[in-house]
């Protein structure tokens, strides 16, 4: 099983050069597999750090919902983010310093990756900072 995992997420990855790509497969529940270009990992890595800082665990939900409702919608995509932003401003208490959405989402597929990225992101940031390095 372990080997279908690998080739699958492999497939994925070479769907686009120069990016990373990172899957988890639980125990159970539904793979989750997100991809990065490089120009965006130092983003991904102050996401990981920004749910450190208490950046609500509910954010990729939220965000995913905001993406089946606007599925369909031509929205401009500094629109899309504004949005975006206020369900998070919404969300958190204390605004986690630094944290903002890429002006590479432009799309609601965007969105949706990015949300992908952010669940990732929320599992990373359970293990210590000391086994990134």
């Amino acid at each position: 099983m372990a080997i279908e995992q690998a080739r699958e997420t492999e497939q994925f990855a070479k769907q686009e050069r120069n990016a990373l790509t990172v899957a988890r497969y639980p125990r159970s529940g539904d793979r989750l597999i997100a991809r990065t270009g490089w120009a965006h990992y130092e983003w991904w890595t102050r996401t990981i750090g920004a749910f450190r800082q208490g950046l609500p665990h509910s954010l990729p939900y939220d965000w995913r919902s905001l993406t089946r409702e606007y599925r369909g919608i031509e929205l401009a995509g500094d629109v899309l983010r504004q949005e975006a932003m206020r369900v998070y401003l919404q969300k958190a208490r204390d605004a986690v310093s630094g944290f903002e959405l890429p002006a590479s989402i432009q799309t609601v597929d965007h969105l949706e990756e990015c949300c992908n990225l952010l669940l990732i992101a929320r599992f990373l940031a359970g293990y210590p900072e000391e086994a990134e390095q």
